[in-house]
């Protein structure tokens, strides 16, 4: 009877010691973690536990043993770059992993798996490995010796001396044109009688004769 594999060490030494049962000829592997329970288009173990490897280009599903937990065979192989992760549903002690894999002929399947806590780490990382597997990154150019690198200015230069931006200046707006002063009414001329004379002129008197004797010769 085989031993029970309990701990993660002991099942990590395992697959470790026969990569070469389980991986394509000139695969390594780069992690793996255990499901407790786990539906996938290969196998739908309920109450089986099954084991995901993950190796330089395919992701593995390997089943295990129901009372041993000791993998048994290759259930399904994957290439990374036909399958993608969702983030995991975290929990406080399990947490759930879905994914959607495609196989030769194009056609999508889904992936759903119920991990325990202990294997947070491991399962997370796997997750973000296999997603990168899509993402080929673009190599950075770094800039040549003795050229200054120019970086993005994310406000524009302001001239020294210059005044801050403001409001633009309002224009003088035009006094609306005033109406026309009405014309005074332009009266004729009054006509006035001619100068009349209050009293009748008199008539100059003859000076009086002299009285002889009186002053006269």
């Amino acid at each position: 009877m085989d031993g029970m594999l309990v701990s993660k060490s002991s099942i990590q030494g395992e697959f470790g010691s026969r990569q070469a049962e389980f991986l394509p000829p000139g695969e390594q592997l780069h992690g793996l973690f255990e499901a407790e329970y786990g539906e996938t288009p290969f196998l739908n173990p309920t109450g089986n536990p099954i084991f995901l490897l993950l190796s330089t280009n395919f992701v593995l599903f390997v089943g295990a043993k129901r009372f041993s937990n000791n993998p048994t065979t290759v259930l399904g192989r994957v290439p990374r770059t036909a399958m993608r992760f969702l983030p995991p549903d975290n929990g406080v002690a399990h947490f759930r992993v879905s994914a959607q894999m495609q196989d030769d002929r194009g056609q999508w399947y889904q992936v759903r798996l119920k991990v325990h806590k202990m294997w947070r780490e491991e399962a997370t990382a796997f997750v973000t490995a296999v997603n990168a597997s899509g993402q080929p990154q673009q190599p950075q150019a770094y800039p040549q010796q003795g050229q200054p690198q120019a970086y993005p200015q994310p406000y524009s230069p302001v001239q020294p001396h210059s005044p801050a931006p403001g409001p633009a200046p309002q224009q003088p707006q035009p006094y609306p044109q005033q109406p026309a002063p009405i014309p005074a009414p332009q009266h004729p001329p009054q006509q006035y009688p001619p100068y009349q004379q209050p009293y009748p002129q008199q008539s100059p008197q003859a000076p009086y004769p002299p009285r002889r004797g009186q002053g006269w010769s």
